[in-house]
């Protein structure tokens, strides 16, 4: 598996302890737009990775140096994602740390520039110095992260169905919300879940509680197998709800599940599992900062929901889908995110 551009975000608060400000600060925004940066380097890492090892498994010259063409969209994209670095507007104490990250894009750069003229053993020299790098980035970033941002606490006993069953606006709808919600996560009975759903869905498509209906019904598709996928009747009926609700940028209290429900069946159905699939990083990272808007909107308004916050840090601690090595059964990490969202018995 490869190894984190940067370090975790929330691992971090968690040492932290203390509650966010209203808001955000100009501060922790910049600390998220560095961490964005950050996933999009990772991405192109991803890729290249992929390329390499194509290169040593299919190619007798590998050791001769690797062909040059992939590693020139490589670098293209990495100065692209310099430029955007360059650009950002971040607040004076972050300025040594966005120099440092320069100078971290620069090396990798410099690594694939000059891919085909190396051999495998001169690439793992210059990946040890890279990594190294990285890690003295990391440990900066860390300390900077909790001097700035720091988790809100008191909401291990946050009753997240009670919260969420308060954005429907007629107590009956509340009752058949959670009567649902226990027929899933209590009953197991998928099939008896669905159509109250799918009702309520109706009525409040483009409300608040439009996020918690979609997240449940992608719950009982995916856990109640043939049943509940006759009853939706397109195959794609999920992940069409799932894309139109990303799009918005809207706020849901379960907006971290709804964004990996989303990213999981989208790699799943559109891209594939196996170890040479193709994965989008870079269009799951873009999607992933647009709900990150969303939130920060929503937070804006509702500056102490602690909950809203909480959700935002989970979000931006989400890490990128990553590949395993060969020889594994499963291609990359959205094997572990479809078992933490659905079981094992239910994985594809």
């Amino acid at each position: 598996m490869m190894r984190s551009i940067i370090i975790s975000v929330v691992l971090s608060l968690l040492l932290a302890g203390h509650l966010l400000a209203a808001g955000l600060s100009n501060t922790e925004k910049g600390i998220f737009e560095l961490e964005h940066i950050g996933m999009q380097i990772q991405s192109v890492e991803n890729e290249m990775s992929l390329y390499l090892a194509q290169e040593e498994k299919d190619s007798p010259n590998y050791n001769k140096g690797a062909s040059i063409k992939p590693a020139k969209k490589a670098v293209s994209d990495l100065n692209v994602i310099k430029e955007k670095l360059s650009a950002l507007s971040i607040p004076p104490e972050l300025n040594e740390l966005k120099a440092q990250f320069v100078g971290v894009i620069d090396k990798l750069a410099g690594i694939y520039s000059a891919v085909a003229k190396k051999t495998k053993i001169d690439q793992e020299k210059e990946f040890k110095e890279f990594w190294e790098m990285v890690d003295k980035y990391n440990n900066n970033f860390k300390t900077k992260i909790n001097s700035a941002i720091n988790v809100p606490k008191g909401l291990k006993e946050f009753d997240l169905v009670a919260h969420e069953a308060k954005l429907f606006g007629v107590p009956q709808d509340a009752e058949m919300f959670q009567k649902a919600d226990n027929l899933i996560t209590k009953d197991k009975k998928y099939s008896e879940a669905t159509p109250i759903l799918k009702d309520l869905l109706t009525r409040y498509k483009d409300t608040p509680a439009e996020g918690s209906i979609i997240t449940r019904l992608a719950d009982c598709a995916e856990m109640g197998g043939d049943e509940v996928f006759k009853m939706l009747g397109d195959p794609e009926y999920i992940l069409k709800m799932l894309d139109g609700f990303i799009l918005k940028k809207g706020y849901s209290p379960s907006i971290q599940r709804i964004y990996l429900q989303w990213r999981t069946l989208k790699q799943t159905f559109e891209n594939g599992l196996s170890n040479w699939s193709g994965i989008p990083n870079d269009k799951y990272i873009e999607a992933l900062w647009g709900v990150k808007e969303g939130i920060e909107a929503y937070i804006a308004s509702h500056p102490d929901d602690d909950w809203a916050k909480l959700q935002l840090l989970l979000l931006m601690d989400t890490p990128i889908i990553e590949r395993w090595r060969s020889d594994y059964p499963y291609g990359s990490s959205v094997a572990i995110d479809h078992y933490n969202l659905w079981g094992l018995e239910n994985a594809p």
